[in-house]
């Protein structure tokens, strides 16, 4: 492969990552947790293709850029979903001392 097409190649998977982090906070913010599981399978894909052979020396500080990206990223990504999981938790403990009271109530 030419040089011209490395680029070509390396820029249109950096695009499709770049595709796929934003897809990934949609899907985190609009709580839909399985399309996100099928999206970071994806995601891990284009990483695989991404770095399975030695990148140019041309390319290494952007793929450093785009490592230290999808590791800041991911770091936001896990702080919203674990306030999400505290929220659900929060909501299932009102949800069962409702049920508690009803029953109580209904004694």
């Amino acid at each position: 492969m030419n040089s011209l097409s490395n680029a070509e190649s390396f820029q249109s998977q950096l695009e499709r990552l770049r595709a796929v982090a934003s897809e990934i906070s949609e899907c985190i913010a609009d709580d839909e947790w399985e399309k996100l599981t099928r999206v970071l399978e994806l995601r891990q894909q284009y990483l695989d293709q991404l770095f399975s052979d030695p990148i140019p020396e041309e390319y290494r500080d952007t793929a450093r850029e785009v490592a230290h990206t999808i590791l800041e990223q991911d770091a936001v990504s896990i702080a919203k979903v674990q306030e999400q999981m505290r929220i659900a938790e929060e909501l299932q403990v009102s949800y069962e001392r409702g049920k508690r009271a009803i029953r109580a109530y209904d004694e």
